[in-house]
């Protein structure tokens, strides 16, 4: 398995306080993707899952343009549809979690790092996730939910009580997390303290909160039945300050790139983690709108910050060996080279 990232990732200097890391990432919807609704990956009602041999040439493309994270996205629960059932029967898969293995192990061979984001799954298929995957996404409330209340009622309450127990789950399993909400959809904004506090407890009882994400709100024209405006800049900046105020300091809060292009308020307030920056290769994938990578560094230099690509597991993730012992084949000589570069400047230290 190749392994050329010396000249891309610096897993030394991530926690320097004028580095601001960013992970290239590569993003694979699975299901729902013949028809979606906006560039942000929203499902429609017909549900079909990718090939998983189709998503060998959107990995390697990425790791050959610079990406070093995958991310496969599904709707909720699709292996509940007969069609889907169908498809993992004829592709000689026993169950979904068969699939959902497979498809990240293929990624893995393309040299990338896969990243998790599936919506509701059972304790023992995370378990047995986390032998490929480094990182599972629970949302506790998405864009696509907006979407999906609207188009087709689903119930909130008892998505957001499934989303708060996979979250528990993964930290029982000992699972790096990513999670986070949306800001600017006036009906969830008064549980976002609520929601906080729970994933600062969480942290605080396991330790495998990864980063927590604040998207910004995007009305979607044709489906929603009440238009709201995305949030301001301001309301953006509140609701990051209202994160710090309430999450552990190693907790990085993310706010997506394409969806706040001015970031300096966000820098100047101490965001150092940029999060997934994704690029586009195929009709498989479905994401944010294109980052202006060379404007965003343009504003770091202005600034006398420096970007640093990284993986999507962070380097105090990695020093602390919160991986599998296959993705130690990625891992494992960078836990090393953090571990003896610690080791030498204690002896600096002492002399």
């Amino acid at each position: 398995m190749a392994n050329n990232d010396n000249d891309i990732i610096n897993m030394i200097n991530e926690n320097e306080k004028n580095v601001v890391t960013f992970s290239k990432a590569v993003l694979i919807t699975l299901s729902g993707m013949s028809t979606p609704v906006t560039n942000l990956g929203t499902f429609q009602k017909k549900e079909d899952l990718a090939v998983p041999y189709s998503t060998i040439k959107v990995s390697k493309d990425g790791y050959q343009k610079g990406c070093r994270e995958v991310v496969y996205k599904s709707s909720e629960r699709p292996d509940a549809i007969s069609s889907v059932q169908l498809s993992l029967e004829l592709w000689g898969f026993d169950t979904y979690l068969d699939y959902l293995y497979t498809v990240c192990e293929l990624g893995f061979l393309e040299s990338l790092v896969p990243v998790i984001n599936l919506g509701f799954l059972k304790p023992e298929e995370i378990q047995a996730l986390t032998e490929v995957a480094a990182l599972i996404k629970v949302p506790l409330d998405t864009m696509d939910d907006y979407v999906n209340e609207v188009h087709y009622k689903q119930d909130k309450k008892g998505r957001v009580e499934r989303r708060l127990r996979n979250l528990e789950w993964a930290g029982k399993i000992g699972f790096p997390t990513v999670t986070g909400f949306v800001v600017g959809r006036k009906d969830s904004s008064s549980n976002h303290k609520e929601w906080l506090k729970y994933i600062a407890k969480m942290h605080q009882k396991y330790g495998m909160i990864h980063e927590v994400v604040l998207h910004n709100f995007c009305p979607v024209e044709g489906i929603s039945s009440k238009q709201y405006d995305p949030p301001s800049e301001k309301e953006m900046l509140a609701a990051v300050e209202l994160a710090q105020s309430i999450l552990p300091e190693d907790i990085p809060i993310i706010v997506p790139l394409a969806l706040n292009p001015n970031i300096k308020p966000f820098l100047k307030i101490g965001i150092r983690n940029l999060g997934s920056i994704f690029c586009e290769y195929s009709t498989l994938m479905k994401t944010y709108p294109d980052v202006d990578i060379t404007n965003v560094f343009q504003i770091l230099d202005s600034m006398q910050l420096t970007p640093q690509q990284r993986f999507p597991l962070r380097r105090d993730f990695v020093y602390e060996g919160k991986y599998s012992k296959k993705l130690g084949q990625i891992f494992d000589p960078y836990r090393y080279k953090l571990k003896k570069s610690i080791q030498e400047k204690m002896k600096e230290t002492k002399a």
